[in-house]
């Protein structure tokens, strides 16, 4: 008998090596893997003779219907959505055809019930926050042609005796603002009143230490160049390539958001003639030019009383009165200069900036509003 050979060991012993081999082979390994796996998915039980009992139908039974019923659930969540949006789009519809053509009586109704209509229309869109957070505080997202705000009983006797823009530089003041400017709508600039000139670099250091921040509050980017955006603006420009390069850039960037706000008014600080009381809108507008750029209409502000600042650069301002007035007051522009302040009202002129005929550095220009 061979020292080697499976006759050296017992029956008993050889069969336990046979068991071990199997064990050990990998692919009977893998096979058990999955067929545990398997049943710890389907929680099968069996009886002592190794047939799958009775309760393990039953979970299988009971498996079937919780399947049926997360099926059911889900189509009866999607009839409710598309449900939902059907009745938003039907209420906004009603109350458009209600508007242009129902009777008076009908208009007077759907005043009473406009709360609760705004209010469901705000809950149905809030699954599409994320798609329109740039858009959030715009006032107008598409322009209507045949909308009009013009009004002929509009009062033009604040501006109907005003020729030009006055230069009030150390005789206006926040204690005597009031009482100087009240009901008037006089145009005046304060000049070299601006505390110190901001330069582009001060710009994007402002907004690298600050990143994270102004980038994620919702925010306007206007250029008329291929810009993608704030990142990209300070990527692409220096003072150098604005006054070179990028001679007929236009960028203006528009914030409506607290926080940012908060960071932008450590640059461009309240003018001391704005009373200590008055309420500072949310709004603030940066606008960054090259030389050669062109003119653009200044934005409304949220209040009706607007200051401008020029922080670098020089820009000229020009004064429209509005539709009311045209045939009341006249034209009025200035040339704004490097730290000169202006203050007009929004509700008697649209202000327009342009670029001076010899300048040859970049500007940087800012404007916000307050009551």
């Amino acid at each position: 008998m061979e020292p080697g050979s499976d006759q050296m060991f017992s029956p008993h012993e050889n069969l336990i090596k046979s068991l071990e081999n199997i064990l050990l082979n990998d692919e009977f390994n893998v096979l058990g893997k999955e067929y545990v796996l398997y049943c710890m998915q389907k929680e099968i039980s069996f009886d002592k003779n190794g047939n799958e009992s009775p309760e393990s139908e039953k979970e299988d039974v009971n498996f079937s219907k919780f399947k049926n019923r997360q099926k059911s659930r889900s189509k009866l969540k999607t009839c409710i959505h598309y449900t939902s949006y059907g009745a938003f789009v039907a209420i906004i519809s009603l109350i458009c055809i209600v508007s242009m053509y129902g009777v008076e009586w009908m208009r007077n109704d759907m005043f009473d019930v406009s709360y609760f209509i705004q209010r469901y229309s705000r809950t149905t869109l809030l699954p599409l926050q994320g798609l329109l957070q740039e858009f959030y505080d715009t006032d107008c997202l598409i322009h209507n042609p045949y909308y009009s705000n013009y009004d002929d009983s509009f009062e033009c006797d604040i501006c109907t005796n005003l020729t030009r823009v006055e230069d009030y530089t150390g005789f206006i003041n926040s204690s005597n603002f009031e009482e100087e400017m009240e009901e008037n709508g006089q145009i005046f600039i304060l000049k070299e009143q601006f505390p110190f000139r901001v330069e582009f670099e001060d710009l994007k250091k402002t907004f690298t230490d600050n990143q994270k921040m102004l980038t994620l509050d919702p925010h306007q980017f206007i250029t008329n160049r291929k810009i993608k955006g704030l990142e990209h603006l300070f990527e692409e420009c220096s003072s150098d390539s604005l006054e070179n390069t990028h001679k007929d850039l236009n960028v203006a960037w528009i914030t409506r958001k607290v926080k940012s706000a908060q960071i932008i008014r450590r640059i461009f600080t309240r003018p001391d003639f704005v009373p200590k009381h008055s309420e500072v809108g949310l709004q603030k507008n940066i606008f960054i030019d090259g030389p050669e750029s062109g003119g653009y209409p200044l934005p409304v502000g949220d209040f009706a009383c607007n200051w401008y600042v020029q922080a670098h650069g020089s820009r000229v301002l020009v004064f429209e009165p509005s539709r009311e007035c045209m045939g009341s007051c006249v034209q009025m522009s200035v040339t704004v200069n490097e730290r000169d302040i202006v203050y007009w009202m929004d509700s008697v002129y649209d202000a327009r900036s342009e670029a001076t005929s010899d300048s040859s550095s970049y500007s940087i220009s800012f404007t916000s509003s307050f009551i």
